[in-house]
């Protein structure tokens, strides 16, 4: 119901939506296509996918390899850069 339902509901998918939003607004706002950014603990890569895809340099990073092949899988045609492991080593 969280995912699927009425967004008048506060549930956790409704939250993550709006943060999502309001945090891409937000890049939108103070930078510029093409600007390089480095998306830390990029888990399923939600926000860099979204940010390559409106022409950012996005990369992700997370301490988890195996996540990166699933971003791989998601993505479309735009380019995501890998960063795996600790983002200072």
């Amino acid at each position: 119901m969280e995912i699927y339902g009425e967004t008048k509901k506060n549930g956790y998918a409704y939250g993550y939506r709006i943060r999502h939003e309001n945090t891409i607004a937000l890049i939108k706002k103070v930078t510029k296509k093409g600007d390089r950014i480095l998306e830390i603990t990029a888990a399923q890569g939600n926000f860099s996918l979204k940010l390559a895809k409106l022409g950012y340099e996005a990369t992700w990073n997370d301490i988890r390899e195996d996540l990166a092949e699933y971003v791989e899988m998601k993505k479309e045609t735009h380019t995501i850069m890998y960063r795996l492991k600790n983002a200072d080593t």
